[in-house]
C-alpha cells in the first residue's frame, strides 16, 4: 500500500470517520471544517482526486460527494485510527458480566454477546469450537435427599451441566462417596463417549449404583448430540435494520442466510481462530463471499484449559472499528476471567 501524505492521510482520515457517523457521502466543501483552516476547498478537491486516483475513496453516483473503499478503510484501521476509552455507561455495563450469578457456562457466553451487540449495536457472535475429542474435566454426585442425587459435570471445554437423579431406592452419603471415588479412578480425562461406553459396560455391585451410572451414561450423551454442532450465540441480529448498507434487500438476504447457516458460519470462525490475533477483515478482504460487503473483527479469548472462543463482530464496512476493536479486546479478558472464576469454583478439593 502506498505511503500517503500528511495532507492525504488527513483528508481520508475526516472523509472515513464522517462517513461512518453519518452514512452519507462528504463534499469538498464540508471537509473544510473537518480539516482545518490550513486546507481550503480547492486544495481539498485536487487531494481528494489524488485519493480517487490511488483507490482510497470514489464517488457512488455523480454530483455525490466521496465515501471510502475497502482500501480505504484498511488504511484508515491500519495507519489513521485512534483507539477511544470506553464511555462509563458501556464499562459499567460490561463490568456486569464478571457479577452475573450463574455456574452456566453457556449463560455467560450468551450474556457476553448480549452486551457487545448492546453496546456497539451491530450483531455479536461468540463461537465455541468443539474440533478434538471433549473430555470430562470434573463429575460428582451430591446427594440432595435420600432419592435424590444432583450431578455435577464440568468438561474441558466450556459446559457445566446440573441433572438431578431420582433413585427408587433409598441411599446414603456413603454409598455416594462410593460412586464418586469410582468415577474419579475411571472417568476423569475420558472423552465424553468413552466415559459413557465405560458407565455402560460397568456391573457396579449394587442396584442403585449401576442405574445412577446408566443415567450418568444418558447425560453424556444428551450433551455429545447437543455438540455436534458447535455453538455460537449471537445478538443482535435486528441492528442490521439500523444500518442503511443493509436497506438494500440483496443485503439484507445475504446477512440473514449467514446467520442460518451455523455450519458455514463455523467454517468461516474456525478459519479466523487459526489466525490466533485479533482480525479486522474488509469487506472482498474476506476469504467467504458471503461477508464481501461486509466488515468482520473478531478476538480470541481462552475458555477452560483448552478451548479458545472467538468472539465477533458482523456489520457495514461503515463501522465504528476503534470503539468495536476496544470493546472485544476489553470483553475478552473479562471473559476470561469470569470463565477462570467459575471453572475454579467447580472444583472440589481433593
Amino acid at each position: 500500500m502506498e505511503k500517503l501524505e500528511k495532507k492525504q492521510e488527513k483528508v481520508l482520515k475526516a472523509i472515513v470517520q464522517n462517513y461512518i457517523e453519518t452514512g452519507k457521502p462528504i463534499a469538498s466543501n464540508k471537509l473544510v471544517d473537518c480539516c482545518g483552516s490550513k486546507l481550503s476547498s480547492a486544495s481539498i478537491r485536487v487531494i481528494m482526486a489524488g485519493l480517487e486516483e490511488l483507490e482510497y475513496i470514489w464517488q457512488p453516483y455523480t454530483s455525490a460527494g466521496r465515501i471510502p473503499t475497502d482500501k480505504g478503510y484498511r488504511f484508515y484501521v491500519d495507519q489513521l485510527m485512534e483507539k477511544p476509552e470506553l464511555r462509563k455507561k458501556d464499562i459499567k455495563y460490561l463490568s456486569s458480566l464478571k457479577s452475573i450469578h450463574s455456574s452456566d457456562v453457556n449463560d455467560i457466553i450468551k450474556k457476553a454477546s448480549e452486551i457487545i451487540s448492546g453496546i456497539t449495536h451491530y450483531t455479536s457472535l461468540v463461537f465455541i469450537p468443539t474440533e478434538g475429542k471433549v473430555k470430562l474435566r470434573h463429575v460428582e454426585f451430591i446427594l440432595l435427599g435420600k432419592r435424590k442425587i444432583l450431578v455435577v459435570l464440568v468438561t474441558d471445554i466450556i459446559q457445566v451441566k446440573d441433572k438431578v437423579i431420582v433413585v427408587k431406592r433409598d441411599v446414603d452419603v456413603q454409598n455416594v462417596h462410593q460412586w464418586n471415588e469410582w468415577m474419579h479412578e475411571n472417568l476423569m480425562g475420558s472423552g465424553i463417549m468413552d466415559a459413557r461406553d465405560i458407565l455402560l459396560k460397568e456391573n457396579y455391585s449394587d442396584e442403585e449404583g449401576r442405574y445412577v451410572f446408566k443415567e450418568l451414561a444418558r447425560i453424556l450423551s444428551d450433551i455429545k448430540k447437543k455438540e455436534e454442532n458447535e455453538p455460537i450465540y449471537s445478538s443482535g441480529d435486528i441492528n442490521v435494520f439500523d444500518q442503511p448498507e443493509f436497506h438494500e434487500i440483496e443485503n439484507l438476504k445475504s446477512f440473514f442466510s449467514l446467520l442460518d447457516s451455523k455450519e458455514r458460519l463455523s467454517k468461516i470462525f474456525n478459519y479466523y481462530l487459526k489466525k490466533n490475533e485479533p482480525q479486522v477483515v474488509i469487506g472482498k478482504e474476506n476469504n467467504f463471499i458471503e461477508l464481501e460487503n461486509f466488515s468482520l473483527v473478531t478476538s480470541s479469548c481462552r475458555v477452560g484449559d483448552k478451548a479458545t472462543a472467538l468472539l465477533a463482530v458482523i456489520g457495514p464496512k461503515r463501522m465504528s472499528y476503534p470503539k468495536v476493536i476496544s470493546l472485544l479486546d476489553i470483553t475478552a479478558k473479562i471473559l476470561e476471567k469470569t470463565l477462570d472464576k467459575v471453572f475454579e469454583e467447580s472444583e472440589v478439593p481433593e
